[in-house]
Parts: C-alpha cells; structure tokens; sequence
C-alpha cells in the first residue's frame, strides 16, 4: 500500500462563506492556499467556534501508534470515520497503516477516489443500491482490496442475490463479525457463528477471510475491561481456529481484526492466533490521532497504566523506554 495518494482534488477546492469558521467577508480561496492567507485564531479574524489540530500532535500521534502497533506485532486500519480528511489518511499511510477502516459505502467511495486500495468497512453491508456500488467500485478497480462484515445467513443471502445481478469477476470479501449480548451487530453464540462461516465458505460470491469484533461496546475504563476484553478474544480464537480446522478460509492469509480507541492495548496482543495459516492483526482505532479529549483522556489514562505496568510483560517486547515516555496523549480540539 502506497502512502502517496492524490489530494489534488481536494486541494483545489474552493472554499468561501458557506463553510463553518471562514472568515466573515473573505473572498473565496482554494484549500491549497489557505496557510497563505495570514488568518489567525488570537486577532478575530476567525469566527469562533473553531477546532484547531496542532502539527506537533498529529505528528506525536503518529509516531506513538506506530511504535505501539510495531511493538505488538500488528497492523494498524485506522477508523477514517474519525476526521473523514483524506490529508491525515496520507499522514496515517506514510506512518506505516496498513489501509483505512470506513463506516459507509460513501466513504469507502471517497477513499477509493483519493487512491486507497486496500479498505475494510467495519460495518454489515446491506441495500441493493450499496451492494451495487461495491460490486462497481471492484471491477472497475481491479487492485481494490475492500473487506465487509457480516454477521447472518439472512445478509449473506442477500448480497448474493444483488451481486449476481451485475458482472462480477471476483468474489467479494467478508470477514465475520463476533458480536456481543446487547450489542448492535455480529454473531452472538459460537453456533451462530460456525453456521455462517460455512455459508460463506459453500458462497460463489463471497469469500471468508477472517475474523472481526468490537470490543468498544462493553469498555468501561476500569479494571472490569482486563476480563472481558480476555472473554471477548477468547470467544474469537475458538471461532478462528474451528474455521481454520475446517479449512472455511478462503484466503491464504487470515485477517483478525478489532480495536476501539478505548481498550485497544487489551486486544492487541490477542490478534494473532496460532493457525494453520498466517495470520494479519489488524487494529481498528482511529482517535488515536484526533478525540474527544473529555471522553478518551479517561480511557487513555488506563492505557497509559496498563502499558507502564502489566502489558509490556505480556507482550514480551521491550518498549518502556521508547513508548512510555511518549505516551502523552496530545488532544487536538
């Protein structure tokens, strides 16, 4: 995956009264010359509310994620839903990310139309008109590497019975989402589960290549997250290496994925179970470059603890010196 991608589009966008912040009167200007205009946040010639991102903690931000996710043994697919500003997804790219997580079939479009080739969309893909998108967005970019999450027969049934519609030339790729009681998506039961991984397996259209969770969903940031963040990965590891044994993977290489921004340090060192075949960690999180300081300066702090004292042990990896120093989390907003 190359981190150069082509904001030539969106640098010469033309920017003028309708967008939020710009400044009263001015006359319109490309984004591309906006560092040339001389505006200034202390002297009002910027109407407030605006959202500042500092260079020094974007870039801090970068470097720490990527020493964290060298030091795990993992890749990283940050949540591009997070700024939605394909200049950062190139920041992210440049810092060694493995590709960019979407929420939407829009903005899997929009990554595509910047460059990016390789996209998981952490979220089920449903609609006729979205699978159609999809199935167009594959074929006419052939060296797109696009992964979808699926969690029943009944969704499974579904994009079948559209994407026959169109050409296809290659099956489209899914990994399955495990779920949590009260969740919002994925497979709840181990039952549930192994049945669709062998749906997928006996599909003409779709391919399995891996395993996907959200641990976000149960994180309290508090000691309470160590033993169900362990039950979680638990739960994935059973169901990686069941499909693994019956050979439901259509991939030569397994996809493992998670990763909040909240807990991610306790998933980290599970993505990467032993099977049969190689296995890719990749995590999810996004607001590791820009959050919303109230909310993730809490989590952040027991990462911050957990990292110092517990998991650098787990890991096996010797990163104190070179991660923990760093690991001020530099809020943007």
């Amino acid at each position: 995956m190359t981190s150069m991608l082509n904001l030539e589009a969106i640098e010469h966008e033309l920017l003028d009264g309708r967008t939020k912040g710009f400044p009263y009167g001015a006359p319109p200007v490309r984004l591309a010359e906006v560092g040339k205009q001389g505006w200034s946040l202390l002297d009002g010639t910027l109407p407030f509310p605006q959202a500042v991102i500092k260079d020094a903690a974007l870039a801090h931000n970068h470097a720490w994620m990527r020493d964290f996710t060298a030091a795990t043994g993992v890749l990283l697919a940050p949540h591009g839903k997070t700024t939605m500003a394909p200049q950062i997804f190139a920041q992210q790219l440049a810092a060694g990310a493995w590709g960019i997580t979407v929420a939407t079939v829009q903005q899997l479009a929009i990554c595509v139309r910047f460059g990016l080739r390789r996209v998981i969309m952490a979220n089920q893909l449903v609609g006729a008109n979205a699978v159609a998108e999809v199935v167009r967005l594959c074929e006419q970019h052939r060296d797109l590497e696009f992964y979808f999450l699926i969690d029943s027969i009944p969704q499974l049934r579904l994009i079948e019975a559209e994407a026959r519609r169109h050409p296809l030339s290659r099956r489209l790729t899914a990994l399955l989402e495990l779920g949590i009681e009260g969740g919002r998506t994925g497979c709840r039961s181990e039952q549930q589960a192994l049945a669709l991984a062998e749906a997928i397996a006996a599909s003409t259209t779709v391919e399995l290549a891996g395993i996907e969770c959200y641990e976000g969903l149960g994180a309290k940031g508090d000691a309470t997250d160590l033993p169900y963040a362990a039950a979680l990965m638990d739960r994935v590891d059973a169901i990686a290496r069941h499909c693994d044994e019956k050979s439901l993977f259509d991939s030569n290489e397994v996809l493992v994925s998670a990763g909040g921004s909240a807990i991610f340090d306790l998933v980290a060192t599970r993505l990467t179970p032993a099977l049969g075949r190689p296995v890719r960690g990749l995590l999810r999180s996004g607001c590791y470059v820009t959050h919303d300081h109230g909310t993730y300066k809490r989590y952040v702090n027991a990462v911050e603890a957990r990292v110092t004292r517990q998991n650098l042990l787990q890991i096996g990896k010797v990163i104190v010196d070179k991660v923990r120093k760093r690991l001020r989390w530099v809020h943007a907003l």
